[in-house]
């Protein structure tokens, strides 16, 4: 995957985390997410290395889990 875009989408994260959740830190929303500091603050990194899962499980906790939803769903025709 293009690096440029997975270190956009952990921007991104990094916003909305801030934005919805102003208390957490990163290792208190990696408690939310179901993954450690390390590996949160990876995603914010947008690091491939992190099981696309964990991405998901966090665009659902930030209410954005039907953007991550289109890049799955079949184009109609």
């Amino acid at each position: 995957m293009n690096p440029e875009i997975l270190f956009k989408m952990g921007r991104k994260l990094a916003l909305l985390r801030k934005r919805n959740f102003p208390k957490d830190n990163q290792a208190t929303f990696a408690i939310r997410v179901g993954v450690s500091k390390t590996t949160y603050v990876k995603m914010e990194k947008g690091d491939s290395q992190v099981a696309i899962g964990s991405y998901f499980k966090a665009a659902s906790i930030l209410n954005v889990e039907s953007q991550f939803r289109v890049l799955f769903t079949t184009p109609k025709e």
